[in-house]
């Protein structure tokens, strides 16, 4: 049977697959990347939940949810931009007419409307490196405004429509990203944060536009931080030693919602910038992400994954934490299958580590009915095996098989120190941590 899974989206948009969830204020739609049929093509549904989806394309080609981008409206919320092929599209909300706005060859992708609509942004290799420029809805001809002879990524247009902000990769430190921004109309290239050996990510502006939180690993951990743009002066926002992987402000500037944790899940959160304090608002055993506020602040929308469910968009009260489902793509079948629930388990390796993991174990399976086991290794090696949904792993389990994802030395989510001993030892403790795994 085929399973439809949903992710979702960012600024001003909320998503359904796990990425393109988007909310516009006047039409009440969401749009959202549904992974159906060998396809990953873009369709709306009330915000309110309802009624069958309408499909708005019909030829993208299936998509790995890690390297897809979401879905952007335009500020009319009359259209989307997405990429596909190394293209960049726009399709209209009215009649799902497509026009392509950049030239195949050149790898171009992230795209995002400027906050008056008459720019798209977005990235291209046209010059060897991932380079930020923009193009309109028309499909002018590109504009590029910055040249620089390392990658950029995760182009953010401030709400001003001024600056633009974006990720820096400076290829002689491969373990450091910088926030930068450059003038809208072209110009330098402010570099605001950059450390040795520091991530610094995803740069959300303010409604204002006076401010930039985001992301960094400096204490240790990826916390979040708030840059005043005037001053320079920085703020370290969260200490809860754990990793914050999405960010979204208040439509009033006054709170941040977060998605976060460290053992393998992400919590809801919502931090209040003037008491600087964090209360949980969801936390289920699973990955939340792309969190997004409605226009008025009273509600949120997220996806929510775990491993007994598959990518959906969710809905919950700002205040009270009322959460409702919007989407269900859990096949009957699959409800019916009696899914395991991994538990978190640490076993020993070498040099005296303690290595965390998932283990999946099958019913009926005990030290008086011992099973096969399997031992499951992630890619990356910066990523992790998180409580995210692995329909493997659960096919594996009903088969009769143990399976132990293990989080080995490199992996993230447990700290920059387990990220890092793995440096100068890649293919070494990494390995040594999965034959200790089978053992």
């Amino acid at each position: 049977a085929t399973v439809g899974v949903v992710r979702a989206a960012d600024e001003h948009e909320l998503a359904w697959r796990g990425q393109g969830l988007l909310l516009r204020d006047r039409d009440r739609q969401i749009a959202f990347v549904w992974d159906r049929g060998g396809t990953s093509d873009l369709w709306l549904m009330p915000a309110e939940g309802g009624p069958w989806p309408t499909r708005l394309t019909f030829d993208r080609p299936a998509q790995t949810y890690w390297t897809d981008a979401p879905p952007r409206w335009s500020p009319d919320s009359r259209a989307l931009v997405y990429e596909s092929d190394e293209c960049i599209y726009r399709v209209s909300v009215e009649d799902g007419q497509v026009r392509r706005l950049t030239d195949p060859g050149f790898d171009c992708h992230s795209p995002i409307f400027s906050p008056d609509g008459k720019r798209v942004y977005f990235l291209s290799k046209r010059g060897g490196t991932a380079n930020l420029c923009y193009t309109t809805p028309e499909a002018d001809w590109p504009v590029a405004l910055t040249h620089l002879e390392e990658d950029v990524s995760d182009p953010r247009p401030s709400p001003d429509g001024k600056n633009v902000a974006f990720v820096f990769h400076p290829r002689q430190d491969l373990n450091r990203t910088e926030i930068c921004v450059v003038p809208a109309d072209g110009g330098s290239v402010r570099h605001l944060t950059g450390q040795p050996l520091v991530w610094d990510l995803l740069p959300r502006w303010s409604p204002d536009s006076a401010r930039i939180a985001f992301v960094s690993n400096r204490s240790g951990w990826r916390e979040v931080y708030l840059l005043e743009i005037a001053t320079g002066n920085l703020r370290q926002l969260t200490s809860q030693s754990a990793d914050v992987h999405f960010l979204a402000w208040s439509p009033d500037g006054t709170r941040l919602a977060l998605s976060g944790g460290k053992d393998g899940a992400s919590d809801l959160v919502l931090l209040s910038l003037a008491a600087q304090q964090v209360r949980v608002l969801r936390a289920q055993g699973g990955w939340h992400s792309y969190p997004r506020w409605s226009p008025d602040g009273s509600w949120l929308t997220f996806e929510f994954s775990s491993p007994v469910d598959p990518p959906d968009v969710w809905r919950i009260a700002a205040e009270s934490g009322e959460a409702r489902r919007l989407t269900d793509s859990l096949a009957p079948a699959l409800r019916a299958a009696g899914l395991v629930m991994p538990e978190l388990v640490h076993y020993p390796s070498t040099e005296g580590a303690s290595i965390p993991g998932f283990l999946f174990r099958p019913k009926g399976a005990s030290p008086a009915q011992p099973c096969p086991a399997v031992v499951y290794p992630h890619g990356g090696p910066t990523s992790d095996y998180p409580l995210r949904w692995d329909l493997f792993a659960q096919w594996l389990t009903a088969k009769g098989y143990a399976v132990l994802a293990p989080n080995y030395r490199g992996s993230t989510g447990y700290g920059l120190a387990h990220q890092q001993a793995l440096h100068h030892r890649w293919g070494e403790v990494d390995t040594h941590d999965m034959l200790a795994a089978a053992d």
